[in-house]
């Protein structure tokens, strides 16, 4: 087992809830100071209060696995620069988890145009069917 693994591995185990926490508040205050956003401009694209916002990020309010990927979405950063995962890594280990992002951003844009392409199709073949229906009951209506 490589030596690197064994020591993160450890470390996380050592290592608090609370503090991860504490460190991914920071991450998020951070990351919003340095892209000049505001609290109100980040609580508008939540949906939520002003006041809201900032009981989050200043750990009055519990941090949510769901308030995190809503706020790393607006921060437009990904939830690995949130909770520091590539602190400690090697250049090579980060270049490997930005290809690894940039790959499951393709996919998710992949299966989006396959949803749309079969919600197409979808409506296609209904349409086809409604107008087999519709040949159906005028033949129908004729008759009688």
């Amino acid at each position: 087992m490589d030596k690197t693994y064994q020591r993160d591995k450890k470390s996380t185990n050592e290592i608090s809830v609370s503090f991860i926490e504490g460190r991914v508040l920071e991450r998020i205050k951070t990351t919003r100071l340095s892209n000049g956003v505001t609290h109100d401009v980040i609580a508008s694209k939540l949906d939520i209060t002003t006041e809201g916002y900032i009981e989050i990020e200043d750990g009055v309010t519990p941090l949510s696995i769901i308030w995190m990927v809503k706020i790393a979405g607006v921060l437009s950063v990904t939830i690995a620069d949130l909770l520091c995962l590539k602190d400690g890594l090697s250049t090579q280990e980060k270049r490997i988890i930005d290809e690894l992002e940039e790959d499951i951003v393709e996919l998710k844009n992949a299966l989006k145009e396959k949803t749309m392409l079969i919600d197409l199709l979808k409506d296609k073949v209904e349409g086809k069917r409604r107008k087999k229906v519709q040949k159906h009951i005028s033949k129908a209506v004729a008759e009688n």
